[in-house]
């Protein structure tokens, strides 16, 4: 009876660190995105 909640917790964990991993994910390719149009604009700037 008592191992059945923490199974639940360990899943709800394992979920969780599931969405964490996706977020920073989709954080990071922003991130670079972001970046990238940075040193673009810089390069462009450079350039005229």
């Amino acid at each position: 009876y008592y191992k059945k909640p923490n199974r639940n917790k360990l899943k709800y964990f394992k979920y969780l660190c599931y969405m964490l991993f996706f977020k920073f994910h989709e954080l990071h390719r922003i991130v670079s995105i972001c970046s990238f149009v940075e040193v673009a604009t810089y390069s462009y700037k450079l350039l005229s």
